[in-house]
């Protein structure tokens, strides 16, 4: 969250890809952290009560606002589906896991979304159904082949496949 919450006002302007690809990366970190461990400090992330602690969301709050989340990097992103960023260029420097393609990501964060709707189905359908359909109705689509997974090619040398491979 701390990079995260770093990033965010950085780029809501300067460069809204980055913005949105930032939002897309917090909801797929935290929405397992809420699974997990149920109420999360999400949208008060940073914000001391008048007690010197932190308010918690629940696990609706939470959800909410990754679906908020979401639809606003949906949004940012749909537009630029057919795109590619330019290579060398910021958001393509940035991006490890799709290399600037715009239209990965939001076809992954339309994934992303009708997951969490699947999640929550049996505690609010109709939120889930209102989700759900969104990610459906999107232009841009779902996730569909192999090339579409979420993946960072890490490489054969760096310590994760060495651990990975070496250590089984």
């Amino acid at each position: 969250m701390l990079p995260i919450s770093k990033v965010e006002p950085l780029t809501k302007t300067a460069a809204p890809e980055i913005y949105a690809m930032a939002k897309i990366l917090k909801v797929e970190a935290m929405h397992r952290i809420s699974d997990i461990f149920g109420p999360i400090i999400y949208t008060k992330y940073r914000q001391p009560n008048n007690d010197l602690g932190v308010d918690f969301d629940s696990q609706q709050a939470a959800y909410n606002a990754f679906f908020a989340d979401l639809s606003e990097a949906i949004t940012i992103l749909t537009p630029k589906a057919g795109q590619v960023a330019i290579a060398g260029g910021v958001f393509s420097k940035a991006d490890l896991i799709y290399g600037g393609n715009y239209g990965k990501w939001a076809r992954f964060a339309n994934t992303l979304r009708l997951r969490l709707a699947l999640r929550i189905v049996k505690a609010d359908p109709a939120k889930a159904k209102t989700e759900g359909e969104a990610a459906l109705a999107n232009s841009a689509g779902l996730l569909a082949t192999n090339a579409d997974n979420f993946n960072i090619d890490l490489g054969t040398n760096h310590p994760l496949n060495v651990f990975n491979n070496e250590w089984g």
